[in-house]
């Protein structure tokens, strides 16, 4: 039996859609950036020539933390008053 029938059957087997197991290279990709993984990690491991090919593709997947500042008027000066 080839690989591709026996992902297929695995596939089937789990309850999960048919899909190409090349799919798994995005779910792969997906999950390490949203789950905070390394953007050069990622992208080595893909394969790609330089981040930017994963970033283009992959940006929407990477956190982005809303930075929060204080107000100005909490922040103690020290010695420059």
């Amino acid at each position: 039996m080839n690989l591709r029938k026996q992902w297929h059957r695995l596939l089937e087997q789990c309850g999960i859609t048919k899909r190409r197991l090349y799919c798994t290279r995005h779910t792969f990709a997906s999950m390490m950036l949203s789950y905070g993984g390394n953007l050069l990690h990622t992208s080595a491991t893909l394969g790609h020539n330089n981040a930017q090919i994963t970033l283009s593709a992959y940006a929407a997947y990477i956190p982005n933390p809303q930075a929060s500042f204080a107000p100005l008027e909490n922040i103690s000066l020290g010695a420059y008053q």
